[in-house]
């Protein structure tokens, strides 16, 4: 006969609250599937809040005021936003915190059409970084294998009247899978990414396409063309072209028997875009510190971090320094009859003054690998902890004593616990943004980051609490910074 038992009953009220910001960037991370996405998230949240969209081919000196709030985009895949304190004097500080909003993924060819093999309809596609037929092979795609995937991006839109515009798309359920060959006596790869990579994203039938739908079929299957033109409520025959890409369908969630860890895709880096955008908001909105502050707060969201920065969205294009050149130069708050002609002195003395946070995400505590010898003893960080600050005397990061120092006064200030990452001489570790843009700006500039676990998968994991963690660091580094740059007494 069984013993009596006592049996522990949990009620649902005494499960724990997520952190804060936790649900809000699970949030995040679901709808910014794409780049594209991403930047017209950022765009509806800035507007909400005040923020005036500004064109690069329009003139910026009548527009830019005393605390006024802006943002500027390039490409539908790049955005800058940053708000002029109310006491700002042109040569003043900008602190800028800069974030790449590109991830690991698979873009559809500019011509996808494949043949359909074995009565499959199959996509043409290329790895997005980390590895390609010109690159060594990269096992961060094998996570992609057999996983549910959606389809989503940008599409050019020809309206009535012959003008083209841009949407975002994501076409509704799991579209498309990259299928493996499952128990392969032959063993796991490499594999060709050309031939035995290919999505599939449906069975042939007889094609309804006809003229009507315009050359675009040339380049893309009719009934993919069908269902984006379906998403957006318009003809096939209005596409003009499209910009699209495979994203991890299943949802972000709360991980663990206590919900303190965060699994999702995309972490890297829509994490710290997203930290970073949160950060922005609040301040800009804490009407106490907008009129009193001397400074200009600013994020970054750059593309192409993960193929190298290049192109003239990436963080090595002219943008930052473009934007704060344009900044500086409009001399806001000045009379026209008083506004210096030397602007490249202004410029020289901004940057002397200025700060730039490069945030990415980087590799946590794996504790099945603690005794791989890829770990440096206390420069290992943890999640649910704290900002870790990158270094790297190799100059790979673009941290030193000058910026560190005064990350680690604000960060005294505001009570936040800074932690390490530095790779061992004999383990290589992925770039930043960070040296590429200091080198072009020329002002203090740090690298930190939020700890995650998996980088380059499909899905990672950082800790429930690391999302708020990252809005605590990054907000207390713009209202704090212009005291704290005045306790270190050397540029």
């Amino acid at each position: 006969m069984l013993a009596d038992s006592a049996v522990d009953v949990v009620s649902l009220d005494d499960e724990p609250s997520p952190p804060p910001y936790a649900e809000s960037c699970l949030e995040w991370i679901n709808e910014a599937v794409t780049n594209f996405h991403g930047v017209d998230i950022a765009k509806r949240k800035l507007s909400a809040v005040g923020y005036v969209e500004l064109k690069e081919s329009q003139d910026w000196v009548s527009r830019l005021k005393l605390g006024g709030k802006y943002y500027v985009t390039r490409n539908g895949t790049s955005l800058i936003a940053f708000t002029i304190g109310g006491r700002y004097e042109p040569g003043n500080p900008i602190v800028l915190i800069g974030t790449h909003i590109d991830s690991l993924t698979w873009k559809l060819r500019p011509i996808s059409k494949r043949s359909s093999d074995g009565g499959f309809i199959r996509l043409g596609v290329v790895p997005y970084a980390g590895g390609g037929a010109s690159k060594s092979y990269d096992a961060s795609h094998t996570t992609w294998w057999d996983r549910d995937l959606g389809i989503g991006g940008r599409v050019l839109v020809k309206g009535k009247d012959g003008k083209v515009s841009q949407r975002v798309v994501k076409l509704s359920g799991p579209a498309a899978r990259i299928a493996s060959l499952g128990k392969d006596p032959e063993g796991r790869g490499p594999f060709n990414y050309e031939t035995n990579m290919v999505p599939i994203i449906g069975l042939t039938k007889t094609p309804e396409e006809d003229g009507s739908f315009g050359k675009i079929t040339e380049q893309h299957n009719a009934l993919l063309l069908e269902r984006v033109a379906c998403a957006l409520d318009i003809e096939v025959s209005q596409i003009a072209d499209l910009d699209l890409e495979l994203y991890d369908y299943q949802p972000a969630t709360l991980l663990g028997l206590d919900q303190e860890l965060f699994s999702a895709p995309r972490l890297d880096d829509k994490l710290c875009s997203y930290t970073a955008l949160e950060a922005l908001l609040n301040v800009s909105q804490d009407d106490d510190f907008l009129s009193t502050s001397g400074t200009v707060s600013m994020i970054g969201f750059f593309d192409n971090e993960e193929s190298g920065s290049h192109l003239r969205q990436g963080a090595q294009s002219n943008f930052s320094e473009t934007v704060i050149r344009r900044i500086v130069e409009a001399q806001v708050g000045i009379k026209m009859s008083q506004k210096s002609p030397y602007t490249q002195n202004l410029m020289g003395q901004t940057m002397g003054t200025s700060y730039f946070v490069s945030a990415d995400v980087q590799n946590g505590l794996n504790p099945d690998f603690i005794d791989s010898g890829i770990y440096i003893e206390g420069a290992v960080p943890v999640l649910n902890k704290g900002i870790c600050i990158a270094v790297d005397p190799g100059a790979d990061m673009t941290s030193d004593a000058s910026s560190i120092s005064i990350a680690r006064i604000f960060a005294d200030k505001i009570g936040h616990e800074v932690q390490w990452f530095q790779n061992t001489n004999d383990t290589g570790g992925g770039g930043t943004i960070g040296p590429m843009v200091s080198q072009r700006l020329g002002c203090r500039a740090i690298d930190v980051g939020l700890p995650h676990l998996s980088m380059h998968s499909i899905r990672g994991i950082t800790g429930a609490a690391d999302p708020g963690l990252g809005v605590h660091f990054f907000e207390g580094c713009f209202r704090h910074y212009d005291w704290a740059r005045t306790k270190v007494l050397f540029q």
